[in-house]
């Protein structure tokens, strides 16, 4: 496993190129937390990060534009 020990923070990871990289670093044995505004669009997805990775964390309602947001967020 190329990332194990690494932790990957993706954001946009609802949808699209996010959830993907998000699986593909599970996959490769990091630990992933994901971020977005919005909860996951496909929820099997995240499962399947979750199953790769089963200490994924997912925070939706994060805005990562806005420092301030995020920090309370975290």
């Amino acid at each position: 496993m190329r990332l194990d020990r690494k932790v990957a923070l993706v954001t946009g990871a609802a949808s699209g190129i996010g959830a993907h990289c998000a699986l593909r670093f599970a996959q490769e044995g990091a630990r992933v937390a994901g971020l977005d505004q919005k909860k996951p669009v496909d929820a099997a997805a995240w499962a399947a990060v979750e199953s790769a990775a089963p200490d994924a964390l997912f925070l939706d309602g994060v805005d990562v534009r806005n420092e301030e947001h995020v920090a309370t967020r975290w």
